[in-house]
């Protein structure tokens, strides 16, 4: 695996080179998709520890390939997964407070009453993901593409978004209590 800069065909329009994980890491959706991978664990041993009923907070997922993964109420606090492939996952009462999911795929997954208060979800892509009463308390939300994701009820007080940020028709992060920042 490179690791120097990647462009990002999908993020052209932002014009930027993010910085997570320390390195330069502007996937495209594909390259995030069928990365290899940066985790601590493989994808099977990931899921062993969550069916053994593990604390995962912590821990070092980066780029890990979790999509169709059930991660009911598992504790995921403070993990590091940048650029993980999320999508379809089922993260139904999750603790992802504090979490580092810039990059992140969490296309379709099932986010219902999951715990991201001051995660960090920078440029992550939540396409038609269900957050239905999420709480996205002071969460970092810049860039983060969520169109036609379900946040009926979920609380984004303080959250932060920029201009880049694609929100579902008929919401309004300011009458939800979401913070707009200049970058």
């Amino acid at each position: 695996m490179t690791f120097g800069p990647r462009i990002c065909r999908r993020h052209q329009w932002t014009m930027r080179i993010g910085r997570c994980c320390g390195r330069p890491c502007l996937l495209t959706h594909w390259e995030r998709v069928y990365s290899g991978g940066m985790a601590e664990f493989t994808r099977e041993q990931i899921l062993k520890k969550v069916a053994a009923g593990e604390n995962l907070s912590g821990t070092d997922l980066r780029e890990s390939k979790l999509e169709w993964a059930d991660l009911r109420a598992v504790n995921l606090s403070g993990a590091d997964l940048c650029g993980a492939n999320l999508y379809f996952a089922k993260l139904t009462d999750a603790d992802l407070s504090v979490a580092n999911l810039q990059l992140a795929v969490l296309d379709r997954a099932n986010l219902t009453g999951a715990f991201l208060t001051r995660a960090n979800l920078r440029r992550a892509s939540l396409e038609r993901a269900n957050l239905f009463r999420a709480n996205l308390w002071h969460a970092r939300l810049e860039g983060v593409q969520c169109g036609g994701a379900n946040l009926d009820r979920a609380l984004v007080t303080g959250a932060t978004y920029d201009k880049m940020t694609n929100w579902p028709d008929n919401f309004d992060p300011e009458a939800a209590g979401a913070v707009l920042v200049d970058d």
